[in-house]
């Protein structure tokens, strides 16, 4: 395996770190929370002027071809940064999917608005407690029109229900077969309830009788496909996330001061601290490999090995690092004047976004298991 980064993708790193350095601060995130805004506009635009979004898609629908690995290096970022943007909703799975999966009218309908951020595309894949989002009982029913279908049921916290111009839905057909669907949020047959969520990211319950929609691609696959993009994602924003997390959890403690020295030579604050950068080096190793998979490899079967890999780091190392960086700091690691608890709260949403650790771990040991 190469997991050596070409120089383009690098370039395009270092232009989205620029971006979100500049932008994405801690006093305008603090501006935005009093306004009682998440989404921040202003950077998404910024991006999209500079050729970030873009750059993720193919270059058969008008991207520069950046692909997977582009992806992880800038969501990479705005985890780092804990930016404001749907990006990962909207170009690293949506607009992924759409390139990969969708008619040449969809993507000649949908993608220039994805290119440009004026269109916001976002997944709705969580049911209620019980449902697994591998096994949707949203139910979808084929009408006259060719490639149109009607999906009742309902779909709880889904990023960006409100903001969001188009909506990917998974819905299981009377035959038992499952695919995924292009919904116009604003159709009739489609309500919105705003939820909380502990990211403080736009959520809503989005309950459907029998909303049309168009069918993406083929029934059976295409699911499986934006789940490996969704989880790789994930791990990258997770990455960037912890490793800027303990970043500030070394500087704080290397500048605290008891007993007349620094914290950080206590002995048990450091040893906590080196099995933090162990962890974010493993994150970033399989969030890498998922990423590699998905980008060079072609096989879907090691693509969904990697991504579940990567996706249990996100969730299991990303606890642990974000836990302690909470604890070295002591009470101003609550305090929300202070930028950590952004980090916590990302890193929990993205923990048990599409599964827990747990859930990944059955999930891993039951292909092992049926494959022995």
């Amino acid at each position: 395996m190469d997991f050596s980064i070409d120089e383009d993708v690098i370039s395009l790193r270092d232009l989205a770190a620029e971006i979100l350095a500049d932008q994405s601060t801690p006093q305008h995130l603090s501006a935005l929370d009093d306004e009682g805004v998440w989404f921040d506009t202003r950077t998404y635009s910024l991006l999209a002027e500079a050729g970030v979004l873009g750059a993720l898609l193919p270059e058969d629908v008008g991207g520069a071809g950046m692909g997977p690995l582009g992806a992880h290096q800038v969501l990479e970022q705005i985890g780092y940064r804990v930016a404001q943007v749907p990006l990962w909703e909207s170009l690293a799975v949506g607009g992924a999917i759409l390139a990969r999966h969708g008619d040449p009218e969809q993507q000649a309908r949908l993608i220039p608005g994805l290119i440009d951020g004026g269109v916001v595309m976002t997944v709705g894949l969580h049911e209620a407690a019980g449902t697994h989002h591998r096994h949707p009982r949203c139910s979808a029913t084929p009408t006259e029109t060719p490639g149109v279908w009607t999906l009742s049921g309902a779909k709880t916290h889904v990023p960006f229900a409100r903001q969001a111009q188009q909506i990917l839905v998974s819905a299981t057909t009377d035959a038992g077969a499952i695919g995924v669907f292009l919904l116009d949020p604003s159709s009739p047959g489609v309500t919105i309830e705003d939820q909380v969520s502990v990211s403080r990211r736009p959520i809503g319950l989005v309950t459907l009788h029998e909303a049309r929609a168009e069918i993406l691609g083929e029934l059976d696959g295409v699911l499986d496909d934006l789940l490996i993009h969704a989880e790789t994602g994930l791990a990258a924003m997770q990455l960037g996330n912890c490793d800027a997390a303990l970043r500030t959890a070394v500087e704080y403690t290397s500048q605290r001061h008891q007993f007349g020295q620094p914290i950080s030579s206590f002995q048990a604050v450091r040893q906590r601290l080196a099995d933090c950068w162990t962890d974010v080096q493993a994150m970033r190793l399989t969030s890498l490999q998922a990423s590699w998979a998905l980008h060079e490899c072609g096989d879907p079967a090691e693509s969904d090995r990697a991504g579940a890999i990567a996706k249990f780091w996100a969730a299991d190392a990303g606890h642990r690092v974000l836990s302690a960086a909470q604890h070295v700091h002591g009470g101003i690691g609550i305090d929300l004047d202070y930028g950590l608890h952004r980090h916590f709260r990302l890193g929990k949403h993205i923990e048990f976004t599409l599964g827990s650790a747990s859930d990944q771990l059955r999930r891993i040991g039951h292909r092992y298991a049926t494959s022995a």
